[in-house]
């Protein structure tokens, strides 16, 4: 629409509802739109849009829902609506879809209930489906001081007069509470605009011979092959849909590179450009990092820790298809997110290079991001990844390092209780491979089970009254005249 018109501007919907609800409230502090077919929650906190709630796909409960009742008894919507103020005994009927509201309204018909007894029942849920389902409110002091209610369906008296009664909070109405999305779309106009700019919008002339014309073509630029829709206007302007990425929208096979910065890159780069130590200055040798889930944030500060210990630091390659099937063959799970699947093969990647240590720890804590937040609590996936290991020869005990107390974790690692997996040291040492074998023909095996009473410590088994012994790993098998086999390598608990 932006393109076909030649519209100067364009804004997202919930902020031009925000800046009109500022403008008629100032210091408005909840923003609640329910419209025709939709519902939007606004939360604002010191004048910024702090979280936003929609329903979801159901429109139910929404203004074509009461519009739909009316009709159902044979009247239109403003008479339903005034019947529902001249209610005295509202009918219960619940915050359930239209499908089981419509059996609940007949059964209130049949037990004699007055027209306006259900309108008004309708009015409290729909405002019972906007507050408890879609802004999930708890408490009426979420609300804030100042609350302003908009959309069509707050035109309806009986809607209104419900929202306050359940709230228990005096409410601001616009009189244009249809149109809120409208007016702040014209204050954003107004903002932006400069004394003595001309739009380039659509003249009246320019619309009545306004026509489309569309094509279909498929991009051949990557391995997606997305579906495009070129849509072209009469001014030789284009708009191009379906593309997943910026090179569809551009017909050249490399694209000029936009003016734009590109911050994601920019972090990217910022996060993972540090210069690794030279061989002859990392006198403790190397140590691979995985690039994969909290190492996007943590990375640095991991870096600078092992970059002043004397590690050569070797990070793992970019992620991309191909890393990903490289280390398809140890996913212990298919239900574990995409990100998960990726630290698999970012492992493999650092062991066919030849990195015998790998620094991955579990971090269950994050740093506290500001002050006052609830918690710094990461995704179990992500805190506790690092103990599903590749077995390909990797000894690994579970390490555990809390962001937001770094100096309780440095204590309990300079001291750790024996046998406690939560109390380890953040690594994974592998056995030396055999001199002349091959990345791709190292053995994998299966992930070991692990004791109940134990997490993380490989469960042994054995027959009543025999000792148990430690299991060791059986020497390659040496061709003959190359000399003895190598002895069985040793495993290392830091």
């Amino acid at each position: 629409m932006q393109a076909a018109l030649r519209v100067d501007d364009g804004e997202i919907e919930t902020m031009a509802h925000y800046r009109a609800a500022e403008r008629v409230s100032p210091g408005v502090t909840s923003v609640i739109d329910i419209g025709g077919q939709d519902m939007k929650y606004l939360r604002i906190r010191n004048g910024v849009v702090d979280s936003i709630s929609v329903n979801e796909a159901c429109s139910s409960g929404c203004g074509s829902f009461l519009q739909t009742f009316a009709e159902t008894m044979g009247t239109d919507v403003r008479s339903f609506a005034r019947s529902a103020l001249q209610s005295d005994r509202p009918v219960d009927l619940g915050s359930r879809c239209t499908v089981f509201m419509n059996s609940s309204v007949k059964q209130a018909q049949k037990e004699g209930a007055a027209v306006g007894d259900i309108s008004a029942g309708l009015s409290y849920s729909v405002v019972r489906n906007a507050l408890y389902k879609v802004i999930k409110l708890k408490d009426a002091a979420q609300l804030g001081e100042r609350v302003v209610v908009q959309g069509g369906t707050f035109l309806n008296d009986a809607v209104l007069r419900a929202f306050e009664l359940l709230t228990g909070r005096e409410v601001v109405r616009p009189d244009i509470a249809g149109l809120m999305g409208a007016y702040g779309a014209a204050l954003t106009a107004q903002r932006n605009w400069t004394p003595g700019e001309v739009s380039s919008l659509l003249g009246l002339d320019e619309l009545d011979g306004f026509a489309v014309t569309t094509q279909r073509r498929t991009c051949r630029l990557c391995q997606n092959h997305c579906g495009l829709t070129i849509s072209g206007f009469p001014d030789g302007t284009r708009h191009v849909s379906g593309n997943r990425c910026e090179r569809g929208a551009s017909e050249e096979a490399a694209p000029k590179k936009s003016e734009v910065p590109n911050l994601y890159e920019y972090k990217y780069r910022r996060t993972f450009g540090y210069r690794q130590l030279t061989d002859a200055k990392a006198h403790r040798g190397e140590i691979g990092v995985p690039r994969v889930l909290n190492m996007y944030e943590n990375y640095p500060l991991w870096f600078t820790i092992l970059t002043h210990l004397g590690f050569k630091v070797v990070l793992s390659g970019r992620s991309s298809h191909e890393l990903f099937t490289a280390g398809m063959e140890t996913i212990p799970s298919e239900n574990v997110c995409y990100p998960a699947k990726l630290a698999h093969g970012h492992v493999e990647w650092l062991l066919d290079r030849g990195v015998r240590t790998i620094f991955y720890p579990c971090v269950s804590y994050e740093q506290q991001a500001f002050e006052g937040s609830d918690n710094n609590f990461n995704c179990p996936v992500v805190a506790f990844y690092p103990q599903v290991g590749v077995d390909r020869g990797v000894g690994h005990p579970d390490p555990q390092v809390e962001a937001d107390h770094a100096e309780q974790g440095a204590d309990r690692e300079r001291d750790p209780p024996p046998h406690d997996a939560s109390h380890s040291g953040a690594w994974w040492r592998t056995s030396p491979t055999p001199a002349g074998t091959p990345p791709t023909s190292r053995p994998r095996r299966r992930p070991a089970a692990t004791c109940p009473t134990r997490p993380g410590v490989p469960e042994r088994r054995s027959r009543p009254g025999t000792p148990t012994t430690p299991r060791t790993r059986r020497p390659p098998r040496t061709p003959a005249g190359s000399g003895p086999a190598p002895a069985a390598p040793g495993r290392t608990r830091r």
